[in-house]
């Protein structure tokens, strides 16, 4: 895990290391051993308990979820000289994915939880047909069955 990098391409450990020295106060602590699972405490699960009125809630289940990291590979161009029938654009490519990908996930049960949360464009510039396109796909489900069945499925499997 402490090589895993963001974006920028900034480690775990580095970021951890970073985080040390702006808090020199605060003294490093062991966990005494290897870690043998996570829980993540939430005080609220949502919207729903508040909607609904309900002062408590007892959680019924856990959303499993899917991580997807999409690359759309174009061509730069510029935006003034390009003729659109030549240009390879990763943008146009990568919207009429995610277009494409949120059809693919509609659920008229709303228990599917679907989100592109980040998009990266190169060069990022006004007057650049964009060449490259990165994007995050943050996909949920409860049942681990479906979680597989409709992530491993592909456009046009309808």
């Amino acid at each position: 895990m402490l090589a895993a990098r963001d974006l920028d391409g900034v480690t775990v450990a580095e970021a951890l290391t970073g985080m040390r020295r702006a808090l020199p106060g605060i003294p490093g602590q062991s966990l005494g051993g290897p870690v043998a699972a996570y829980v993540e405490a939430h005080i609220e699960q949502g919207p729903e308990l508040e909607a609904s009125g309900t002062a408590i809630g007892v959680v019924t289940g856990i959303q499993g979820r899917r991580r997807f990291l999409i690359e759309v590979h174009g061509e730069d161009a510029h935006a003034g000289t390009m003729p659109r029938r030549r240009r390879r654009d990763a943008l146009s490519a990568a919207l009429a994915m995610v277009t494409a990908l949120e059809r693919l996930m509609d659920d008229p049960a709303d228990v599917v939880r679907f989100t592109v949360g980040r998009f990266v464009v190169t060069p990022n510039a006004p007057s650049v047909v964009p060449g490259y396109v990165a994007f995050t796909i943050d996909f949920r489900h409860p049942a681990a069955d479906a979680l597989s069945r409709l992530g491993d499925q592909r456009a046009g499997a309808r």
